[in-house]
């Protein structure tokens, strides 16, 4: 099921979570359990009493960003609403990085692909608080004055550019900009064009893929986030490749994933402007490439189609490996089966990184019990083998 949270509506197509409810039943394969890591644990070790959401991780997989409603994740808790907080896989650590008051409404956004910057946001009935939080040094600083309150998109591993914007398919009613944190200052996304629109954006936040308005031409550009220059200008996205389907930029920015329900779901590759499709039969559900391994050969897929594997008999989304050099798709989550609406057993963020620790791990989030000491039915976020 494809849905926004309240605070999300302005930019529905950026932040579009693959929701998935309560599935206690199972069928087909049990979950592996070997090599499988729980990662929104309290600084005890345990899992939570409440439910953990908007999983984000480094791209290392060790330091995971996580919002909960949780009361014993960490000491002294007793705000009794969503807090933002920190996991070190390694050292067995969890810590509280934002609070909530009952009259605030709190978001995680995003987290740098090194792990050290993670975006928030703060929200009440009146009021919308970006602010970024280096996990190192434990200092806050804010979204400059000079940006409109828009969502930060992704942040960089330097921690001073960060891309804003909405996410629209026509020149005039969206926005992007760059907010160096560290001047408090902001620029245009595109410099060379006028009415920027921020149609995709890589997950460690080094590329953008920018709509504007060029010598009169409405163009599209990959654009590096950090110089501000264009490394592709005018992509030959058109035809079955459709301007509303969404979009996202590998971390090199060399691709461009597509999703869309109306045109082929693949990868385009920007320097041969050739498009790869998922191979063998199209799927017959939603189904979503949300991330593509460094060196382009792995792709994570969410699907709800039952025909991209044997045994798929869940109408759930489940999370695939297309393996391109290979020609394969194989499913790394398990065939549950959900005792209430189909398609609610999995929360997937498709802003996160999905596939971590050199193409060796999987982030799922779920309400499977993938581990004998997860008793609570509510959502957590695992390691998987891939």
């Amino acid at each position: 099921m494809l849905r926004a949270n309240v605070w999300k509506q302005r930019w529905a197509a950026t932040s579009v979570a693959l929701l998935a409810g309560i599935a206690l039943a199972a069928c087909g394969p049990p979950a592996p359990a070997a090599n499988v890591t729980a990662v929104t644990l309290g600084n005890t070790g345990a899992f939570g009493n409440g439910t953990s959401n908007t999983v984000m991780a480094s791209q290392d997989g060790n330091l995971v960003a996580f919002l909960s409603g949780s009361s014993d994740l960490v000491a002294g808790d007793t705000n009794g609403v969503e807090d933002v907080f920190l996991r070190n896989v390694s050292a067995g650590t969890t810590v509280r990085i934002a609070t909530s008051t009952p009259l605030a409404l709190m978001r995680l956004h995003r987290i740098s692909a090194n792990g050290r910057y993670v975006s928030i946001l703060r929200m009440t009935p009146s009021t919308y608080d970006w602010f970024v939080y280096d996990t190192t040094t434990g200092v806050t600083t804010p979204m400059p004055s000079s940006i409109p309150n828009q969502p930060f998109e992704a942040i960089t591993d330097s921690g001073l550019t960060a891309v804003l914007g909405t996410n629209g398919n026509g020149v005039t009613g969206g926005g992007c900009a760059l907010a160096d944190l560290a001047t408090q200052t902001g620029r245009p996304c595109d410099t060379t064009g006028t009415n920027n629109v921020l149609v995709a954006v890589s997950a460690n936040g080094e590329y953008m893929l920018v709509r504007s308005v060029a010598a009169g031409n409405i163009q599209e550009a990959v654009i590096e986030v950090a110089t501000g220059n264009r490394v592709a200008v005018n992509l030959a996205l058109s035809g079955g490749l459709a301007n509303t389907a969404y979009r996202k930029l590998s971390n090199d920015g060399t691709k461009i994933l597509i999703s869309h329900p109306q045109v082929p779901a693949g990868v385009y590759d920007v320097a041969s402007a050739t498009f790869a499709p998922l191979p063998g039969s199209t799927p017959n559900g939603l189904t979503w490439i949300l991330d593509i391994s460094s060196d382009g050969n792995l792709v994570a897929v969410v699907s709800k189609a039952t025909n991209l594997g044997p045994l798929d008999t869940n109408v759930e989304f489940d999370t695939y490996i297309w393996n391109r050099s290979a020609g394969t798709i194989s499913r790394i989550t398990p065939d549950i089966v959900s005792n209430l609406t189909p398609g609610q057993g999995r929360n997937i963020d498709v802003r996160a990184s999905l596939i971590l620790a050199n193409a060796t791990r999987l982030l799922d989030v779920t309400i499977h019990p993938y581990l004998a000491a997860d008793t609570t039915p509510s959502f957590d976020g695992y390691l998987l083998p891939i």
